[in-house]
C-alpha cells in the first residue's frame, strides 16, 4: 500500500510546527535565566578580544625577525706576547642574518675595539680569520 503524498506533507508540517513551539519553549526558559539578555554581548566582547589577541600576535611573529636570536663569543690570544685569552669577538644576528660583530683587541700595551656590520650574513667590512669563522658557524645554524 502506497503512501500518499498528502499524509508526508501533514507529517512533515506536523513535525515543524513541533519543532517551532519547543523552540519557543526553549527561548522563554532561557529568557528566565538571569543575564541572558548579556549574552549575545558577552559574546561579541569575546569575539573583539579573540581578533585584538590575534592581531598581537601576529604582530609580535613579524618583531621576531627583527630579533636577535644568534649570539656566540670566541676568545683568543691576537699577539704571540699577549697570552691568556684577552681579546675576543662576540657575533650578534636576528633571524634574517643580520647584525654585528664587536672584537676587542688587548695588547700589553694597547687595546682596540671594532664593530662590524653584518647585513644578511655578508660583512660589510673585511673581517679577521676569528670574526669569519663565527660568522660561518652562524650559516651552519
Amino acid at each position: 500500500m502506497p503512501i500518499d503524498n498528502v499524509y508526508v506533507f501533514y507529517g512533515l508540517w506536523s513535525i515543524a510546527i513541533v519543532l517551532i513551539v519547543v523552540n519557543v519553549w526553549l527561548l522563554v526558559r532561557l529568557s528566565r535565566i538571569k543575564g541572558f539578555e548579556n549574552l549575545s554581548h558577552q559574546v561579541d566582547n569575546i569575539l573583539r578580544d579573540l581578533e585584538d589577541v590575534k592581531w598581537r600576535v601576529e604582530s609580535l611573529e613579524s618583531e621576531e625577525e627583527k630579533d636577535f636570536y644568534y649570539s656566540k663569543v670566541v676568545r683568543y690570544d691576537a699577539f704571540q706576547d699577549a697570552k691568556g685569552r684577552q681579546s675576543g669577538s662576540m657575533l650578534v644576528l636576528n633571524r634574517k642574518g643580520t647584525g654585528f660583530i664587536i672584537t676587542i683587541i688587548n695588547s700589553r700595551d694597547r687595546s682596540a675595539t671594532f664593530l662590524k656590520e653584518v647585513v644578511e650574513f655578508k660583512p660589510i667590512q673585511a673581517l679577521s680569520p676569528e670574526e669569519q669563522v663565527l660568522l660561518n658557524e652562524a650559516r651552519k645554524t
